[in-house]
Order: C-alpha cells, then structure tokens, then sequence
C-alpha cells in the first residue's frame, strides 16, 4: 500500500545547463509518485497495487473518498491527519489511533453498513494527548453514523480532540428560520412550509418589542393535517406581557403564521428545530 507523501517538486535547473535539476528518470518518479498521493487521497486505495499502481482504475472522486482501508493499516499506526474511513466492524471490533493533534485538522469515520453495534469502532488518542480532556478510548455503537474528529488544541502536553456523531441519512433541514417585524397598524403573514412535507414540526418562538419591556419565548408543537393546524404551546417564558398573538392556519398548501400586536412595533421570530415525516 502507497505511503501518503509530502508534495515534491521537480528541479527544472538552471536555464541553458543541461548539468542541473532532476534527470528524466528523477523527475518522473517524483511526478508519478505526486499522481499517486492524489489518487490513493481522492480515489479508492484498494485498487492501488505495486505492480498496476491503480492504472485504469482508480478515478478521482470531487467530494473526496471515504477509504475502506484493511486492518493491518489501523494495526500499523495512526490513521493520517486529514483522512477519511469507511469502517466495517461486521467480523471484529477495530480500533483507530489518533495522529499527533495539529489544531483545526480533522479525521471522519462512517459506518456506512450499520456494523458497529456488531463490534464496536474503538478511537484511541496517542501518548499525551486526549479525547474530550481523557486519555481514554472511546468506542462507538451509533450505526449508520458519521464521527468528526476535531483537534481544539494542539499546545505541547494539552493536546486535546473532540469529536461529534451525525447520522448519515435524515432529513435534517431548518425549513424556518425567519424574523419579521410587525405593528399594531397591520397583521403580518409569514410562511412556513408546505403541508405536505412534514405531519409534524417543533418549533421555537421569540419575540420582543424595541424595548425589550416585553418578551416572549416558547416552544410549540404542530400536527399538521389536510384539515388545518394543531398546536400546543409549552416551555413558555415570558417578561411583562406577551408582545403578539398568532394564529396557525392553512393557505392553499402552505403553512402560514398570521401575527398579530397591540405594541407600536414588535419582532417575531420562528425556527423549527425538529420535523417529521412518514412515507405513507
């Protein structure tokens, strides 16, 4: 298996003395071995081999590629900074080493099998550095899931990673994040989402007037259905008077939010923090 390798260049020489830089032999090698750093980063390692070095086969992949390395690799040593894994735990728990922590830099691993409730995938940091403040492994079970290490600081003897899962599949968009200002001359209308992409959304509402004398925050869930909107409000915190009232409604398809005020002027924000939605 190729070694990554820091980026050479060819010594092109002196203009007009064909006695300096790299001969055709040096700078090709150099050349080839650069191509094949690229490839075995961007394009699927496994068909990489010291014989073919992957030609006619490996393709450079725009999104970069998530390497599906064979075990001995994680045996060896660390994993490189930088790097991205596939890892199949389905035979044996696995355990990945850390490298030495340089702050900003990343490692990613997936299971893109849903393997690792079968054996756990073990992440381990080197001699003097942490995970999250600890010089302990820590394992994963989260199937179909994606874990983004972090190096936070990579000061001499502090040197720490943290990390975050996500869930590889989902939809886990914000379909509201929005603030409108509203008067007591006029309602306002806001709208939110189709109807039919969700049955149900959570939601978080602020609102406040210029003065901040009156302020409200909440939480509200939705049940959305072909026969209108229904709500229920709780977690509700409020400073001297709630700033609006709001009615939840239907127009055509879309989800809509008529509020109203009795204040000269107000803020409303909404953000839906959670949706759901089954596939009938």
């Amino acid at each position: 298996m190729a070694e990554q390798i820091k980026k050479q260049r060819i010594d092109t020489g002196q203009a007009g003395d064909a006695s300096t830089g790299d001969n055709l032999y040096e700078g090709g090698t150099k050349l080839n071995q650069n191509l094949d750093a690229l490839y075995n980063t961007f394009g699927d390692i496994r068909l990489f081999d010291e014989q073919e070095y992957g030609v006619g086969l490996q393709k450079l992949h725009a999104t970069s590629y998530y390497q599906k390395y064979p075990i001995e690799y994680y045996t060896s040593g660390p994993v490189e900074i930088g790097t991205m894994h596939d890892i199949d735990t389905t035979d044996n728990p696995l355990t990945a080493t850390l490298p030495n922590g340089k702050q900003g830099e990343m490692v990613v691993f997936r299971d893109s099998i849903g393997s690792w409730d079968i054996n756990p995938l073990i992440v381990a940091p080197q001699q003097g550095e942490s995970i999250n403040g600890s010089s302990n492994a820590v394992e994963f079970e989260n199937i179909y899931s994606k874990v983004i290490f972090t190096c936070v600081n990579d000061e001499v003897g502090s040197v720490e990673w943290t990390y975050k899962i996500e869930p590889i599949s989902g939809d886990y968009s914000v379909p509201v994040n929005s603030t409108i200002e509203v008067t007591n001359v006029i309602s306002q209308t806001m709208n939110l989402f189709n109807k039919d992409l969700y049955n149900g959304v959570k939601l978080m509402i602020y609102s406040s007037d210029l003065d901040g004398n009156n302020k409200s925050i909440s939480e509200l869930l939705m049940l959305v259905d072909d026969d209108g909107i229904i709500t229920d409000e709780y977690s509700i915190i409020e400073k001297g008077n709630r700033p609006y009232s709001v009615e939840w409604t239907l127009s055509g398809n879309n989800v809509i939010a008529n509020i109203f005020t009795t204040l000269s002027r107000i803020t409303f924000t909404v953000k839906v923090i959670e949706t759901i939605k089954v596939e009938s």
